[in-house]
């Protein structure tokens, strides 16, 4: 509907506006660099304080386009809006290679005075199923033969027209690049890293079953680069962090816990379990805390009770003053305060503030009167002071040791306005057994594994304002997380790191499925991680996986080309399980998928259940029909109707297991569908 009006407002607009409002130059430039706009008409334009120019074309067969230029006709951004959306989803029309192909065309054409500067010969370029599809190419600002990631265009090539459809540049010609005529070696490097960066002993934080669980690692110690020059630690441009207090708020958005699953007022004297506090004594604990500035003037609204990833009950409750808004998150058992913002504090801002030394003092103050148990645990000493640029206010972070090992997902963290007060707290700690940091591996041997496995890079980047310089930086690729006892490099959720999905597949060559699987990898639709047999049954979470990256419904944002993670994993079947495409019951992740529930599971998670399930209309062709089994009967019969299955010699087999190949078949088969 959005667009439809859109669409409407830009027909209205060509009846209303004039030539002579149009820059004509610069028009008369567009259609030259962008030739698919001969059949639009300009139909309005408006300008910026920069003198950036943003232009609506309009086409009766074609809808809207929008180009976006600088002053001198140089197109930033180029998007055209066909007025509908696309919910089928299909194949290309077009391969990677011709979407790649028109793309460097259409780049050396629209920012032909930057063509020279971007790598041409290295890039990406990914599927996106969403709308009608298309492929998003981006191509990197290069110096030297050496990349510059801030700077880049990116080009949408439609998978059905293969017209490119969006392009946007992204570029800072006042960027400066230091020149370096020698740089240290890769080897160099590794060495400076060892003694100006260092990997470091950390527990981290993974989710088992519900529970926190903390697990040693090496990582690097800072989030900085070698510089390629000196081989001193360097880092990128930086703000600091002032939302912690978000990651709680965002809990207690999500997950309100109540006994009916209303709100709870703060009137209400009676706990919701036993053992909780009441709103009235958790409002009086706030009032015993003056350095959260919430006088009497402000009144209490509401409280929530909650869980957290603990296990534990949190209580939170909103204060309001006129138009200021001030929350409080409490430990509804003991209540410890969690967390805090003080909308009235957090907007007074400006001048010099009160410095970082005192700034320090005041949250050492807070946290030694009001959480004394944590003080000593959050190492007062180590707490770090960091301004927050041109406000004046000051983000002081404490973060948890436990047998002398930094735990950087426990932590205290204030905001401190200028004034010295303190305008919000976001504060985590778990409550869980912590490993012995006996038998781990030595540091010697975490390096080895570090510049083996994970590696540093040569890139330029952006340390001041304007300039940029050569450095050696952490392999972006691959998360730099080293397991403390075995050495296996792990993952963000914990676990090894997994391949990424690619064409390789063992016995391709010759394979009745050859053109089909290849295909679908132009798609990025790959069956699993690393070197699969094509002929191998398919386990159940990998056929899941497939259809997920064809369901028309909106499904969990996961990466579709890298090893998919336990909880990205989790999400889909959960997904799946809301929807009805696989009952609770039938989750087996690692089990095999019978050629029968295939039929199910694709046509569930493709809309056709409703119909499938219908009874007495199906008639089945297949000679072994009566083994099917009387649940699955529709579903094969349909998907049979369908041309998504076909059987072998007028049999389907249906308690076979399905292979991994006849699984890229049968999703190839739904995406041709007329």
């Amino acid at each position: 509907m959005r667009k439809i009006l859109l669409c409407l407002v830009f027909l209205a607009l060509s009846f209303t506006v004039s030539a002579d409002k149009l820059p004509y130059d610069i028009t008369q430039k567009i259609y030259s660099l962008i030739p698919s706009l001969s059949e639009y008409t300009a139909v309005d334009s408006s300008s910026d304080d920069s003198l950036n120019y943003s232009i609506i074309f309009y086409s009766e067969s074609k809808h809207s386009a929008r180009v976006t230029t600088a002053a001198d006709g140089t197109v930033l951004s180029y998007m055209v809006d066909s007025g509908s959306f696309a919910t089928k989803k299909r194949l290309p029309k077009i391969s990677k290679t011709q979407a790649t192909q028109t793309a460097i065309s259409f780049v050396e054409r629209v920012a032909s005075d930057i063509v020279g500067e971007l790598n041409m010969k290295v890039f990406s370029n990914t599927y996106n199923s969403s709308g009608t599809g298309g492929y998003n190419i981006r191509f990197l600002r290069n110096v030297g033969g050496v990349n510059y990631s801030n700077d880049s265009v990116s080009v949408w090539v439609d998978a059905q027209s293969g017209e490119v459809t969006r392009y946007s540049r992204v570029w800072n010609k006042d960027m400066s690049f230091l020149p370096a005529h020698e740089i240290i070696s890769k080897a160099q490097a590794e060495e400076f890293f060892k003694t100006n960066i260092k990997l470091k002993l950390r527990y981290n934080r993974k989710i088992e079953d519900g529970r926190v669980v903390p697990y040693l690692v090496y990582v690097p110690s800072l989030t900085a680069s070698i510089d390629a020059v000196t081989g001193e630690a360097t880092s990128q441009m930086v703000t600091a962090k002032t939302d912690g207090y978000k990651e709680i708020t965002a809990i207690y958005d999500r997950t309100p816990m109540t006994a009916d699953g209303t709100v709870i007022s703060i009137e209400n004297r009676n706990a919701l379990l036993e053992g909780l506090k009441t709103g009235n004594e958790a409002q009086k604990r706030v009032r015993e805390m003056p350095g959260l500035k919430i006088d009497s003037e402000y009144s209490p609204q509401q409280a929530k009770y909650y869980m957290d990833t603990n296990g534990d009950y949190l209580m939170t409750i909103r204060f309001v003053k006129d138009k200021e808004i001030a929350d409080v998150t409490l430990n509804a058992k003991t209540l410890d305060i969690v967390g805090f913002t003080n909308s009235e504090s957090v907007n007074k801002s400006g001048g010099e503030g009160v410095g970082a030394e005192k700034a320090r003092a005041i949250t050492n103050n807070f946290l030694y009167v009001y959480m004394r148990k944590y003080f000593d645990l959050l190492t007062a000493s180590d707490a770090t002071a960091v301004e927050v640029p041109g406000s004046g206010s000051f983000v002081v972070t404490y973060e948890r040791t436990v047998n002398g090992i930094p735990y950087k997902s426990n932590y205290a963290q204030f905001l401190i306005n200028p004034e010295g007060d303190i305008a919000s707290l976001a504060f985590t700690w778990d409550n869980v057994e912590f490993e012995s940091p006996d038998k781990v591996i030595s540091l010697s041997q975490a390096y080895d594994v570090f510049f083996d496995r994970v590696g540093l890079s040569l890139i330029y980047m952006q340390t001041e304002a304007f300039f940029a310089r050569l450095v050696y930086t952490v392999n972006s690729q691959v998360p730099a997380i080293i397991d403390a006892k075995s050495g296996i490099v792990l993952s963000y959720d914990g676990k090894p790191v997994k391949p990424k999905r690619s064409l390789s597949y063992i016995g391709l060559d010759g394979h009745y499925a050859q053109n089909i699987v290849t295909a679908l990898a132009d798609c990025d639709i790959f069956v699993s991680e690393g070197n699969v047999f094509l002929d191998d049954y398919i386990y159940q979470k990998d056929f899941i996986v497939l259809l997920a990256s064809i369901s028309p419904d909106g499904m969990p944002i996961y990466e579709k080309t890298g090893g998919i993670t336990d909880e990205e994993l989790d999400m889909i079947y959960n997904d799946f399980i809301t929807k009805g495409v696989i009952e609770k019951n039938r989750v087996n992740k690692n089990g095999f998928v019978t050629r029968e529930e295939a039929a199910m599971l694709l046509l569930r998670a493709t809309g056709y259940k409703g119909v499938a399930e219908l009874k007495g209309i199906f008639k089945m062709p297949f000679a072994d029909s009566g083994e099917i089994r009387e649940e699955y009967f529709g579903y094969v019969a349909l998907a049979r109707g369908l041309k998504l299955i076909a059987g072998s010699d007028g049999y389907f087999y249906p308690s076979k297991n399905l292979t991994n190949a006849d699984a890229l078949i049968m999703v190839y088969n739904y995406l041709s569908r007329p």
